[in-house]
């Protein structure tokens, strides 16, 4: 009750900072969600050209704090695998597709920008680099679209798990507003499993859901799986020995350098009734948990 206490009173505080507007944020989110899966449907066909001769992009994404850092550690050891973090070229290139004329057409060039904007920065000489920005999950229509050689890993954690992982995090000033707050938190949460999984249900060869509670429970058998998907030679073992050694900025830098644990596994539980709001807000949004 005492930690509760402290978590929800600096919460409070961080809500008044804030001065978050969620009934703005949703109505842009669900806008720029609409938008992508109308481009999508009146262009079945991806629009960006292929990039055979150069490092291909794998995006990890998901929810801040879902395991995304664990799983770009472990995949950061293969040989044919190069990680960059969490870049913002992605983001940038969109918003210049955006204030020009956004068009089926103009995809092709979105993705050439990004390609063009990272390699100016690092050009690995392996078969994948790894982007992992979180937000990117939000973009995800314009990314398949622009980037049909990229390949995405969704990991996804349970949404209570989330939750708490979520709420007792300080984030930057002025990001992650919807943190601070219950209610908000669970649609914030509802609506990415929502966008997520329509983009895993539309291109399955190019989105892999990762559990993260699999990840976790059996590393080996998920890594296995990762590399079919990716179509790369196993070493599945050489992925496992070094994992604990990567190098991040990520909030979660202490985490990934320990060993595998299903520690993180329903710590929720443990404020179940203090976190309802949240679970009623993501069951009002269409999100029912089990």
């Amino acid at each position: 009750p005492k930690a509760w206490h402290w978590a929800e009173t600096a919460n409070r505080l961080q809500r008044r900072q804030q001065k978050h507007d969620q009934a703005h944020w949703l109505a842009r989110r669900q806008a720029h969600w609409s938008a992508q899966k109308s481009l999508w449907h009146a262009h079945s066909a991806t629009s960006g050209e292929t990039h055979d001769n150069a490092s291909r992009p794998l995006f990890i994404l998901g929810l801040p704090r879902a395991g995304s850092s664990l799983l770009e550690s472990l995949l950061a050891g293969h040989s044919q695998i190069h990680s960059l973090g969490e870049l913002p070229e992605f983001p940038l290139a969109l918003g210049r597709y955006l204030r020009s004329q956004a068009s089926a057409d103009g995809l092709s060039r979105l993705g050439e920008d990004y390609l063009t904007q990272v390699q100016a920065i690092h050009d690995p000489q392996t078969l994948w680099f790894i982007d992992k920005l979180p937000d990117n999950a939000q973009h995800l229509g314009y990314l398949l679209q622009a980037l049909p050689q990229a390949q995405v890993l969704w990991i996804d954690k349970h949404p209570m798990d989330a939750a708490w992982g979520l709420y007792k995090h300080l984030f930057g000033p002025g990001h992650k507003g919807w943190c601070y707050h219950l209610p908000w938190l669970g649609e914030a949460i509802a609506t990415h499993h929502q966008q997520c999984q329509y983009w895993h249900q539309q291109a399955p060869e190019q989105v892999m859901r990762v559990e993260y509670e699999t990840l976790v429970r059996q590393p080996v058998q998920t890594l296995e799986q990762i590399q079919q998907f990716l179509q790369l030679g196993t070493e599945t073992k050489n992925l496992l020995a070094q994992q604990g050694q990567a190098i991040t900025a990520t909030a979660s830098a202490s985490q990934v350098r320990e060993k595998i644990s299903t520690r993180a596994i329903g710590r929720w539980k443990n404020y179940a009734a203090e976190l309802e709001p949240a679970r009623l807000a993501m069951h009002a949004h269409g999100l029912d948990l089990c």
